[in-house]
């Protein structure tokens, strides 16, 4: 992790001081935005997902002690946890918020949206600050497991911050914009009544439009310039006389001209509204980039009257475009990079596993062989020790065959193509359950089997999940009285309907502190003298989970058992597919499941 990476993960880890106090402050003088989606929005708010590699993002517009979605990705803008603490800390830090784990931060973890709700385990957000640095809100995404995030990640996020405050300022601008046209067009209507009132009207806009931050113009119906604001010939250097007789059209870059003159002549056609973007020369000679955007002003209950609009600098906002171009090219790069490694891995991966089926059984069965022989043939003029010794290379010799299988096997899964259908998960744990009554008739062993909801998977993948996972329940409960295996379901905290898939036992379990070296490849959490087995079966299983698209995880207590949850795409929580509580809550003994296996 850079030092950057770890000083965001300090961050999200302190305690939060005065958050009360910082919302108070940010929300005095931030704007209101109570206001429908928008596409703009939601395509940044997606955006912030992708590149943050997370399942959900947010912007939270706080005015005063009011919070309003506006917009979420991953989740519903109804259902989105606008007061939500990790947001309300964000309003009061300068920099990104971190939190990688919510639920080993205290300040965070009792909360009922991080348990329950979004399931928020991991998060990082940043303030949305505006040029006059009134804090606006918050643009955050969230993953619903813990989540290492990138110093890269962060630093985009706040990119598309000043992105979503470019949003902002440009729909208040285009209010004002909105309110001052609808204020004109009523001067107008009086100004037909009498001459005085509209001189009036027009000075009373004119001081507006003049105070306004932003460039406002107008043009009569026949598309001739009649206004600019101070704020237009300041940025252009020149007097309003000038500006009237075509000094604005020289300001415009010469290559930029044609079009803007394009869409202004046929707007003004038409008497419709229009937005371009196009270079005007600044004061100081260098070019800007400004968004123009007119709308057509009508009188006396429809009679058009022209035009009026507003111009707003955005080099900065294309600055950020271009910058988040180029960081899109370096991910694309990179995915492709990767993706030629890994296709450059699994190649060795079939080179070493054929290497290991042809080169290495051979030796391997001479030493078995002549092992058996010695103790079959010649044991009677060996000693003890000599014995014990040709015993213990015997089983070496099998327990190095078992490790070339399963690493066999682990490759093979590996390049197997996946043929996904349509099935119902339950048909494939029934029949793995009857292959280990067979295999331990010596056992009394209780399942008890949910109906479980179709998904889209491979069978015969699926069918290798189960058999792993059951096979290590029935392994790890052998010193259980009475040894109970649950092989079930239960909905997802997403609003996405999808479904989690679990197999739980009251087996031995194992000390989540090594949780992370759960389905690493010949790794184990317990002594091989204690239980057999070479610590591939459950790395196969995650091979085969993330093939499919899904995650899987575990949760345990030694001494407690252990419990892993995994994930298909495409399982949905179908009602047909559920059956009734209690139909599902039936507990078999004596070796039967909960559905008569």
């Amino acid at each position: 992790m850079s030092e950057q990476n770890a000083a965001y993960q300090s961050l999200g880890q302190r305690p939060v001081q005065a958050v009360g106090e910082c919302r108070q402050k940010a929300g005095r003088s931030a704007p209101r935005l109570d206001t429908s989606a928008e596409r703009d929005f939601d395509e940044l708010t997606q955006l912030a997902a992708q590149l943050c590699r997370a399942p959900l993002a947010l912007i939270v517009i706080a005015h005063g002690a009011g919070r309003w979605a506006k917009s979420a990705f991953g989740l519903r803008r109804e259902d989105a946890p606008v007061q939500f603490a990790l947001c309300e800390a964000t309003l009061g830090q300068e920099e990104p918020f971190v939190v990688v784990d919510t639920l080993v931060n205290e300040c965070f973890s009792a909360n009922p949206l991080v348990a329950a709700g979004v399931s928020c385990r991991s998060y990082v957000g940043v303030r949305l600050v505006s040029q006059q640095g009134i804090v606006l809100g918050v643009l955050c995404v969230m993953d619903v497991q813990p989540h290492e995030w990138y110093a890269m990640e962060a630093e985009a996020l706040q990119m598309l911050a000043r992105q979503v405050v470019a949003q902002i300022e440009l729909r208040r601008a285009e209010a004002e914009l909105t309110r001052s046209g609808e204020q004109l067009e009523r001067s107008l209507r009086e100004g037909e009544r009498t001459t005085l009132a509209l001189s009036e009207s027009e000075a009373r806009f004119h001081s507006m439009a003049d105070s306004a931050p932003v460039m406002i113009w107008t043009a009569g119906p026949y598309a001739t310039p009649t206004f600019f604001n101070r704020s237009w010939l300041d940025f252009i250097g020149q007097s309003l006389a000038q500006a009237l007789k075509g000094g604005w059209r020289e300001s415009v870059h010469p290559n930029d001209l044609p079009g803007y003159l394009d869409s202004y002549v046929s707007a003004f056609k038409a008497q419709r509204s229009f937005r371009v973007a196009y270079r005007l020369r600044r004061a100081d000679g260098t070019y800007r980039w400004v968004e123009d955007a007119g709308v057509p002003w009508f009188v006396n209950g429809g009679t058009f009257s022209g035009f009026v609009g507003a111009a707003f600098d955005i080099t900065e906002h294309r600055q950020h475009e271009d910058q988040i171009e180029t960081l899109n090219r370096a991910l694309e790069e990179r995915v492709n990079e990767r993706t030629a490694e890994l296709r450059a891995a699994n190649q060795e991966l079939e080179n070493f596993a054929h290497s290991i089926s042809h080169d290495l059984r051979t030796p391997l069965r001479a030493i078995s062989g002549f092992s058996r022989i010695l103790l079959e043939s010649h044991a009677a003029g060996l000693n003890a020790e000599a014995v014990r010794c040709l015993k213990l290379v015997t089983r070496g010799a099998l327990q190095m065959n078992r490790l070339i299988d399963d690493l066999l096997q682990f490759a093979r899964f590996s390049r197997l193509p996946l043929m996904k259908r349509t099935m119902e998960p339950g048909g494939l744990a029934e029949s793995v359950i009857a292959q280990l009554r067979e295999a331990h008739p010596e056992r009394r062993l209780t399942f008890k089997l949910e109906v479980l909801p179709a998904c889209d998977g491979d069978p015969a993948l699926l069918r290798q999940v189960f058999s792993n996972l059951l096979d290590n329940s029935v392994k790890f409960t052998r010193d259980q009285e009475t040894p109970v295996i649950e092989i079930g379901w239960q909905p997802s905290s997403t609003s996405d309907g999808q479904v989690i898939y679990f197999v739980r036992d009251n087996g031995t379990g194992f000390d989540m502190r090594y949780a992370h070296k759960l389905f690493g490849v010949f790794q184990r959490l317990h002594r091989a003298d204690e239980y057999e087995g070479t610590g591939v079966g459950l790395s196969i299983v995650q091979q085969i989970i993330q093939r499919h698209g899904g995650t899987i995880w575990a949760q345990a207590e030694p001494g407690q058992g252990a419990t892993i949850y995994f994930t298909i795409p495409g399982a949905v929580g179908n009602p047909e597919l559920v059956p009734s509580p209690k139909a599902r809550s039936g507990t078999a003994a004596g070796g039967t499941s909960s559905r008569g296996i």
